[in-house]
């Protein structure tokens, strides 16, 4: 049987242009599907409770489980058909879309339901997000890697362009089961393409078992202990991201403390044009100086136009800092991948593909509960006529609703800015390109299609 092919370093590989079609359309349109999930349950979650709280939990209810299930994904993409992977995991938020149905056909819909359904949907996120960084390197050559990702990024952020700018029409003029119905539709789009993958012949591993995928995390954790600067740089990503946390779990608050919901999905669109943006700048960029360089500098504009979103209660000042933030997300994100598929063994891109999301979303569920009684209970009265900050800082964003969220942005993008100088200022991260070699790709074989990949260096056997 056959092994799983090293990433070619001239030539894109035989077929690689058309599996990477089909990869980059099987993802757009999972994304526009859960994207469009989580957008409604978001918008009809605050509008039934008027509270950042109740949007936060949500928020968390779609990031805990991604988190704890990332350990053991890691492991398993690497066992696993890639293809099978894919279809199973969106297959999973096809699930949580038609119990979202369920309980929308039942009557209004309660909270616990609205946390529960997200909650699956990113439960099996654990699996496809890392699966389809992992299999991207199989269908282009390595010095195009930067292109690719951007492809991906630009299928992704074309999928959260969407989704807003049709939820925000759709809430108002039809029934929820409406939105639900497109979503499930859009996710059984998405089976069709990754069935359709064509990837190397699987080889089974010859250590079975749940003892057997614990080993295989562990060595994904050594992996990384020998390889400080990548854990650093993963670290790194911790810290950001309890910010950019914060702020996502108050961005449609921040907005619909003021504006409608129309607005909202309006703004939104606005950042997946930032999005759409910043995956085709990837191309130019991957060929001009290293991934790290970007990543850094990515970080600290970030932190600029969050804090530029959070000065007023004004769409341009929102809209700019919105297009700001999701372009040079996508740049930090797909320079990232492009670091962990150049300086990580093929063989190992499953796991640590899973573990950077752990440690990197690890933060995450802080951030969503710290961020409604901030906002809440903290900023928000303080910033209302009469509040204690009315008359030093409201003179400077203003006084009214929302303007405790605004200054929680504003702070957020400090503090983001501020993490990305450290990593500029911690040298082996500053220097991770230069100085952690290319990690040796491993020996070509076959190129007959199959069910998926497994690592060529595990011990195995043939199926």
């Amino acid at each position: 049987m056959a092994t799983e092919t090293s990433v070619s370093t001239t030539a894109d590989p035989p077929g690689g242009k058309q599996g990477l079609r089909l990869l980059l359309a099987g993802q757009f349109t999972s994304v526009l599907g859960s994207a469009l999930v989580r957008f409604a349950v978001g918008v009809w979650v605050f509008q039934a409770s008027g509270l950042a709280t109740q949007f936060a939990l949500t928020t968390l209810a779609g990031t805990l489980p991604l988190l704890l299930a990332s350990p053991i994904a890691g492991a398993l993409i690497d066992r696993w058909p890639r293809r099978l992977t894919l279809a199973a995991s969106t297959a999973g938020g096809l699930l949580s879309a038609l119990l979202l149905a369920f309980f929308l056909q039942a009557g209004p819909l309660r909270p616990w339901q609205a946390y529960l359904t997200t909650a699956i949907g990113a439960l099996f996120a654990a699996f496809e997000i890392p699966a389809v960084q992992a299999t991207v390197p199989f269908f282009v050559a390595r010095e195009n890697l930067g292109r690719a990702n951007g492809f991906v990024q630009l299928s992704w952020g074309g999928g959260q362009l969407l989704a807003p700018a049709i939820g925000g029409l759709l809430i108002a003029a039809v029934h929820p089961q409406v939105v639900v119905a497109i979503a499930g539709a859009l996710y059984v789009l998405a089976l069709g393409a990754f069935a359709l993958l064509s990837l190397p012949q699987r080889v089974a591993a010859a250590k079975q078992g749940f003892t057997a995928v614990l080993d295989d995390f562990v060595s994904g954790l050594r992996y990384l202990a020998a390889r400080p600067a990548l854990l650093d740089l993963m670290l790194l990503f911790a810290v950001v991201n309890f910010f950019l946390g914060i702020v996502l779990a108050l961005s449609a608050p921040l907005v619909l403390s003021t504006f409608s919901p129309a607005v909202l999905g309006a703004v939104m669109t606005i950042g997946g044009f930032g999005m759409l943006a910043g995956s085709l700048t990837l191309g130019p960029l991957g060929k001009r100086g290293g991934p790290t360089l970007y990543v850094l500098l990515g970080t600290i504009a970030s932190g600029v136009f969050l804090a530029l979103a959070g000065v007023r209660p004004s769409i341009p000042l929102i809209v700019v800092g919105c297009f700001g933030v999701f372009f040079w997300g996508q740049v930090v994100d797909g320079m990232l991948a492009v670091i962990f598929q150049t300086k990580v063994a093929p063989e190992m891109h499953g796991r640590i593909f899973s573990v950077s999301l752990m440690i990197g979303q690890s933060t995450l569920p802080l951030a969503t509960l710290v961020a409604g009684p901030l906002a809440d209970k903290v900023f928000e009265p303080r910033l209302l006529t009469g509040g204690s900050l009315a008359a030093s800082v409201g003179s400077l964003i203003g006084v009214g609703k929302g303007r405790g969220i605004g200054l929680i942005f504003i702070l957020a993008g400090l503090l983001t800015l501020l993490a990305g100088v450290a990593g500029w200022l911690r040298p082996r991260v500053r220097r991770l390109d230069a100085d952690l070699p290319d990690a040796v790709p491993a020996p070509a074989a076959s190129s007959a299609a199959g069910e998926g990949l497994l690592p060529a260096s595990t011990p195995t056997a043939a199926t």
